[in-house]
This record gives C-alpha cells, structure tokens and sequence, in this order.
C-alpha cells in the first residue's frame, strides 16, 4: 500500500470517528422530554458506524503491519471482555454484549472473529472432549436500567453464526439429532450473552438454578418478566 493510499484510508476512518463524536455530542444534549426512541435511534447509529469502523481499522493493520491475524483477535478477545471456562463437563462462553440483530452485517464481523480466538487458544491449552447429544443454553442479558421494552423476538438475533462457531471447538455434530437449544432472556447490571452447553441429565439442575436467580430478580423488577424460555431443536446445518 503506497503512503497516498494509506493517507486516504486514515482520513475516512478518521471522519467516521467525528461523525460518532457527533451522534454522542447529539444524543448528550437532547431535550429532557426525548423519547427512549429517540435516544435508541442515534446511540444504534453511533454503535452501527464503531462496528464498521473497527472492522475497517482491523484491515487497515492487517493490510499495513506483519501482525499475525490470531495473535491480534486473542489479544482483541482479552479487551473485549470475551470469556471461555470449562469445568464438571460443563463448557460456558461469555460475550459482553447483546447478539446484533440479524440485518447488521457488521457486528457479526466485529464478534465472531474475537469469539473464535478465544475458544482456539481455550481448547488448546484446555482439551476437552466434544459434546455428542447435549443441550445448549443461550442467555440474554439486558441492562436492568434501560426501558422495558429493549427485549428483542429470538428470531431477530443472530444466532446461528455464534452457535456454528461453539460448535466447531466443542461438539460432535451440531444437528438437532443431537442438540438441544433452550433460550432465556433476563435482566442484570451489565448486558451480556451467556451460552452454556451441557449433557441433556445437567439441564434441570441448570434451569432450577437459574429459575431461583431469576426469581429474586424480578422481585425488584415486575413490570418485565426475567425469564422468556424457549425451547427448541437446533436445525441441521446445510451443506
């Protein structure tokens, strides 16, 4: 990449940075009587236009610098807040923040490709055997602070592309022969995702656990409910 090239691309990245600046700017210092859609709205463009950005500014580095691609997403995959834990046949991922909605290209491209460094260097140093029949648990986590409404229909988040890549490190075959998928949706301090895979004979203890912190949540919390399971078969994967 010549210096002119490099100038260019800089310069855009670096006017996507001031049009954020100005959608929080914008957002800091609406009228006391703005709407929760009218926040949602800019703070959504603000997020929509980061994603892009750090993906662009991703290939930037990679275009520019001899940085090894693995070695950039673990190290992305630490700051990010990305976790992986395996212990009593039970293999938890935790990624801190809502799943995007399926309509945003970008955000899959700014999650999967830390998620995927994080479970390759977890399965390297901790093997473990894959998952045959089992059942996987994904939990929503909703900022408790934000209005009641933020909940979104589980057929509107993109999904599958974060169960495909679990599925890649840590199960046998992901068809619904042999998976399970419960889905929850709650509210906490911090929103999050948690997917927990698990033999079928560890669910109910699973589910009771969680239906008691679930409880104890919605005491404080009534208007929403803390719990919107759904339980279904994992579709099989096209080939």
């Amino acid at each position: 990449m010549n210096r002119e090239e490099l100038y260019d691309r800089i310069m855009l990245e670096h006017r996507n940075l001031i049009q954020i600046h100005k959608k929080l700017y914008e957002t800091q210092h609406l009228p006391p009587g703005a709407t929760p859609d009218e926040i949602a709205d800019l703070l959504t463009d603000a997020a929509l236009l980061a994603e892009k950005t750090t993906c662009r500014l991703r290939n930037l580095l990679f275009d520019t610098a001899p940085t090894p691609r693995p070695d950039y997403f673990s190290r992305a995959a630490v700051e990010q807040g990305v976790s992986v834990s395996y212990q009593d046949g039970i293999l938890c991922v935790r990624l801190p923040r809502l799943l995007p909605k399926k309509r945003q290209k970008s955000s899959a491209a700014f999650l999967l490709p830390s998620l995927q460094a994080a479970l390759d260097g977890f399965c390297k140093m901790h093997p473990f055997p894959a998952f045959g029949h089992c059942v996987v648990c994904v939990e929503h986590v909703y900022d408790a602070a934000l209005p009641h409404g933020q909940m979104r229909d589980y057929d509107n988040l993109q999904l599958k592309p974060l169960l495909d890549m679990i599925a890649l490190y840590a199960m046998q075959d992901d068809s619904g022969s042999l998976c399970d998928l419960y889905q929850t949706s709650c509210l906490e301090l911090e929103p999050c995702t948690r997917v927990t895979v698990l033999p079928p004979e560890a669910f109910p203890h699973w589910l009771e656990s969680h239906k008691n912190s679930g409880k104890a949540l919605s005491e404080n919390h009534l208007i929403l409910p803390s719990v919107s399971p759904t339980t279904e078969k994992i579709p099989p994967t096209p080939l």
